[in-house]
């Protein structure tokens, strides 16, 4: 589904809150919520990586072994909430998730891309063990990093979200009133509803 020639609106409105906030280190934190194989939400908080080629697709990395990727193949609908600080503003985002790994048929240049952008930290820790598995009672979690690895060569655990949006719930809170404004994709086009705060 392409949506993204129509969602000019609240993009752009995104893209400004993503300006003025953006001294602030936290403002490239979201919360992004998944369905685990039990039908409970779990929430955590990733690092947005950018829109996919000026796009309404947001970017997000992650491991592939993590819990998030076995909720995604089950159930790939997911919402993220993003709360901006300086100007006040929350936005929700509804939508669903592709997961682009190493066996993906598209987007392998998109994904090797963000790994050479990677620090070399951030590179090493997607050769560490499995995230999430338990620890023996006197173990510690090691960091077992072979030097003569070639970092340069991209992990077969790393992998991108492409969080494609169908639905966007913002509000302002800076404004008294405060404003909130529902974005909805149907029929092939976006639609803008002003809502109650």
């Amino acid at each position: 589904m392409n949506n993204n020639k129509s969602a000019t609106s609240w993009l752009q409105t995104l893209q400004g809150s993503l300006n003025e906030n953006q001294a602030l280190p936290e403002a490239k934190y979201l919360q992004l919520a998944t369905i685990n194989s039990e039908n409970h939400p779990e929430v955590r908080t990733v690092v947005f990586r950018g829109f996919v080629d000026s796009s309404a697709s947001l970017l997000i990395h992650t491991d592939i072994r993590s819990q998030k990727i076995q909720h995604i193949s089950t159930h790939n609908q997911a919402q993220i909430c993003w709360y901006f600080s300086q100007s006040r503003e929350q936005y929700r985002l509804t939508g669903k998730v592709k997961v682009v790994t190493a066996n993906s048929d598209q987007q392998q240049s998109l994904r090797l891309q963000h790994w050479q952008n990677l620090s070399v930290s951030a590179k090493h820790s997607y050769y560490w063990d499995t995230p999430g598995e338990v620890l023996g009672l006197d173990d510690e979690f090691q960091v077992r990093i072979d030097e003569n690895k070639h970092i340069e060569q991209i992990s077969d655990n790393f992998c991108l979200l492409v969080f494609s949006v169908l639905a966007v719930d913002h509000l302002q809170l800076k404004a008294t009133p405060h404003k909130r404004s529902r974005y909805v994709y149907s029929d092939d086009s976006w639609q803008t509803i002003k809502v109650n705060p």
